[in-house]
């Protein structure tokens, strides 16, 4: 049986999982409340956003997090990344680029150290030769002179088989050669990131990319809710180390009343199911349930978990507001439920 190990004292096993959310916004600042909403609702750490329309005369504050942007000098584009004020980063230069806009951190989210890169690539016609070269160009840089572990993120605007498109454009295998040269995974499931539209089929444009020593560390999922955009947000979230754990979630100290002897009987009578057929992942999942389930049934006094009060996204924001972005929310689930052709 392989063995818990843990450095804290009991209720406090499971790390927090550091969260990021990817996302093309298509302007910024008329779905700013309601993005600052989303943000709260994932407890997002990181977010990197990509068409942001923001020009140097707007100074965006975000509450709780530092905003570095880049913005693009003529109207449209520009890039940004919003990292939460209790983690420490530095903003890595970015080389000059000639078609891809780019704005770079390097940060240490709990166990995690990373570079993060949001990035913007605009589209571009397949007979625009020496554009494409240009972009083979950029992205290869970037890859080289940023700092790894890497993460790129952003709106490719390339259609490719291998994340979930019907076909590959002139640009899919440039960014798969990139990948194997460099030993990037794609994170994408192959789910829509870009909404259909009455001139367009929905597709997934808007690219994960991370080292493919660690493919398996990061889950990857699209948010159902558009926000206003006709691209969808992406959370991804690092699970290495901070696997969800089927069990009681405890957000407290534990060990201050408990009866250590009753403790040990229950733990001892726990111990005694056959654990032999489970996976090491599974088994780390039951020990971990076993250890805050007697933790809890032992104590000598009623435990006070912490509440979790989610603070609004603006001061007017109250739950009329609230009730409405959830309406909007569900109202566009059930488009796509009915567009679905199965």
């Amino acid at each position: 049986m392989a063995m818990l190990k843990h450095d804290g004292p009991i209720g406090r096993l499971i790390p927090p999982i550091p969260t990021i959310i990817q996302w093309n916004c298509r302007s910024l600042l008329g779905k700013l409340d309601s993005f600052k909403a989303l943000v709260g609702e994932h407890n997002c750490d990181v977010f990197a956003l990509c068409e942001t329309w923001l020009s140097e005369d707007i100074n965006l504050t975000f509450p709780g997090y530092n905003i570095i942007r880049e913005d693009r000098i003529t109207r449209g584009g520009g890039v940004l990344i919003g990292v939460r004020k209790s983690h420490t980063f530095t903003r890595i230069p970015t080389p000059r680029q000639d078609i891809i806009e780019t704005v770079a951190v390097k940060a240490k989210l709990g166990d995690l150290h990373v570079t993060i890169t949001s990035i913007y690539i605009p589209p571009i016609a397949n007979n625009e030769k020496e554009k494409i070269e240009k972009f083979k160009e950029d992205l290869g840089n970037l890859a080289v002179v940023l700092p790894g572990p890497l993460l790129i993120l952003g709106d490719f605007n390339s259609h490719g088989v291998d994340w979930g498109c019907d076909k590959d454009d002139i640009r899919a295998p440039i960014i798969r050669d990139i990948c194997d040269r460099f030993g990037f995974s794609i994170l994408n499931s192959g789910e829509a990131t870009r909404m259909q539209t009455p001139k367009s089929r929905a597709s997934a444009l808007d690219l994960s990319l991370c080292p493919s020593a660690m493919a398996l560390d990061f889950s990857w999922k699209v948010i159902q809710d558009p926000i206003g955009s006709d691209h969808l947000p992406i959370e991804i979230s690092y699970i290495k180390g901070g696997c969800p754990v089927g069990g009681i979630p405890v957000k407290c100290d534990l060990t201050r009343n408990i009866d250590w002897t009753r403790y040990g009987e229950l733990v001892a009578a726990s111990l005694s199911l056959d654990l032999e057929d489970l996976s090491p992942v599974q088994e780390y999942e039951k020990l971990v349930s076993i250890i805050n389930k007697c933790a809890l049934e032992a104590q000598t006094r009623r435990s006070h978990q912490a509440r979790t009060f989610k603070k609004p996204p603006t001061p007017w924001w109250d739950k009329d507001c609230q009730a409405a972005f959830n309406k909007k929310r569900e109202a566009f689930k059930a488009k796509i439920k009915e567009e679905m052709p199965y």
